[in-house]
């Protein structure tokens, strides 16, 4: 009886190591890619001020946080015509933009609230517009087009994106 209790209790202990050595070995376990949202950002172009992404396509949510992932940066916020035409006049000064058939990514969203466009980078509300038409609900994120215009996307889509330097290192 004695030696049956000692061999159960070896057995435990087996059984606890084991799982202890399982569970070191899921924490050592990499992020798998598509856990893992945040690209290298290597802009294809830029300036002191701002940085195009025309050679990986990311959804929205995955371009901000590419963006932010760089000290100091995070998705361009068009909020006065002056601004708007400094980044338009980058976005064709890159030799890049007249390339591109879609939208580039703003931090322009409608995620926190569906009635009221705002700056994601800065939360304020969209006091400039220059939507290509009336904006509706069913798409929640912002786009700038070839044309000059504003054009809401799905989030989800993949697009191109461009940051703007928000503070120093």
């Amino acid at each position: 009886m004695k030696s049956l209790g000692i061999a159960l209790l070896c057995l435990l202990g087996t059984l606890s190591r084991a799982q202890e050595q399982e569970r070191l070995v899921q924490i050592e376990k990499p992020i798998p890619e598509e856990e893992n949202p945040l690209k290298i950002f290597l802009p294809t172009y830029s300036t002191g001020d701002f940085a195009l992404s025309a050679s990986v396509k990311l959804n929205w949510f995955q371009a901000e946080a590419t963006c932010a992932s760089q000290e100091g940066y995070s998705l361009v916020t068009l909020d006065s015509p002056e601004k708007h035409e400094r980044v338009f006049l980058f976005l064709l000064n890159s030799g890049y933009f007249n390339l591109l058939n879609e939208p580039v990514w703003t931090s322009g969203s409608n995620l926190a609230n569906a009635s009221q466009w705002s700056w994601f980078n800065t939360g304020a509300a969209l006091k400039y517009r220059k939507f290509q038409t009336t904006p509706n609900s069913s798409y929640r994120c912002l786009g700038l087009a070839r044309t000059g215009y504003w054009i809401p996307e799905d989030c989800y889509a993949q697009r191109f994106f461009v940051c703007e330097k928000r503070c120093e290192k």
